[in-house]
C-alpha cells in the first residue's frame, strides 16, 4: 500500500467519532454510534441516514470505522517486518559476498599449489632420466621418483 493511500485512511479518520458503529436491526440506512455502545435509552452521537441504502452498505460503513485503524496498523506491522526482512536480505548477502571472496581466494590457492606441485613432480621426474656418477643416485631416484608419484596421486585425487 503506498504512503498516499495511507495518508488517505489516516485523513479520513481525523475527527470521526470513536468506534465500534452498529447498525440497528431492521433500520436499514441507518448506521449508529451510542456513547459507550450502550443504545438502551441513550441518544446516539453518530447517525448516518441515507435513503436506499442496503444492508450490506449499512454494515460496511458501521465496519469501516474500527476496520481501517485495524487494516492500517496491519499495513505500518508489515512495513516493519519487511524493512527487517530486507536488512536481514542486506546482511545475508553482504555475508555471502564475503564468503564467496574468501572461497575464490582459496580456490586460487589450491591452483597456484597445485602448479607448484606439478612442477615439482615434473622436474623430480625429469633429474631421474640423468645419470651422474653418483653412486647415491639410484637411491635419490628411488626417492625422487616416490615424492614425485605420490604428487603426482594427490593432483589426480588419490588418497
Amino acid at each position: 500500500m503506498t504512503d498516499d493511500v495511507t495518508d488517505r485512511a489516516r485523513a479520513a479518520l481525523e475527527g470521526v467519532t470513536g468506534g465500534p458503529w452498529t447498525i440497528v436491526s431492521g433500520a436499514w440506512g441507518n448506521v449508529w454510534h451510542f456513547p459507550e455502545g450502550d443504545h438502551n435509552g441513550a441518544r446516539p452521537t453518530v447517525v448516518v441516514r441515507m435513503g436506499g441504502m442496503t444492508e450490506a452498505d449499512s454494515t460496511f460503513i458501521a465496519a469501516a470505522r474500527t476496520l481501517v485503524p485495524e487494516l492500517l496498523a496491519e499495513v505500518e506491522r508489515l512495513r516493519g517486518d519487511k524493512q527487517l526482512a530486507e536488512a536481514e536480505l542486506a546482511m545475508t548477502q553482504d555475508g555471502f559476498a564475503r564468503w564467496k571472496s574468501r572461497a575464490d581466494a582459496a580456490e586460487a590457492e589450491v591452483e597456484r599449489l597445485r602448479g607448484a606441485l606439478k612442477a615439482l613432480a615434473h622436474d623430480l621426474n625429469a633429474h631421474n632420466q640423468t645419470t651422474p656418477d653418483d653412486e647415491d643416485h639410484e637411491i635419490i631416484c628411488d626417492v625422487e621418483s616416490t615424492i614425485a608419484y605420490r604428487i603426482e596421486a594427490v593432483l589426480r585425487g588419490d588418497r
